[in-house]
């Protein structure tokens, strides 16, 4: 699994997490399975979940979710800008990739998330 920040102009990433959410509305306090935090924040736009990333501190270790869980992708930019996207495993079975609501082969998502 791998978070992608798609940007065209990126900010320094602060943190980059996988959440499995309550049943309710996204909190802070929901339970994280795999987080790491930058300092200083990062330049970089892609994550490999349960790896740590050169420069990163691994808060959260990965944790496998629960078959079906809706989970969270989130990434926290520099000045406190979050990003979220939520899937499931089953999004992404098959090699598939989720991306704006939709899932694709990762070739679509190459093309929707081209900068040129």
């Amino acid at each position: 699994m791998e978070i992608v920040y798609t940007s065209c102009q990126p900010l320094p990433v602060v943190t980059a997490e996988v959440v499995a959410p309550g049943e309710q509305i996204f909190d802070d306090g929901d339970p994280r399975l795999w987080q790491v935090d930058f300092s200083p924040p990062a330049d970089l736009k892609q994550f490999v979940v349960g790896e740590t990333p050169s420069g990163a501190v691994d808060r959260v270790p990965f944790q496998q979710p629960q078959p079906g869980r809706i989970l969270v992708a989130r990434i926290v930019l520099h000045g406190d800008l979050a990003l979220y996207h939520d899937f499931t495993l089953d999004d992404l079975s098959g090699g598939k990739v989720t991306y704006r609501q939709k899932n694709m082969a990762p070739e679509d998502f190459r093309r929707e998330t081209s900068c040129g």
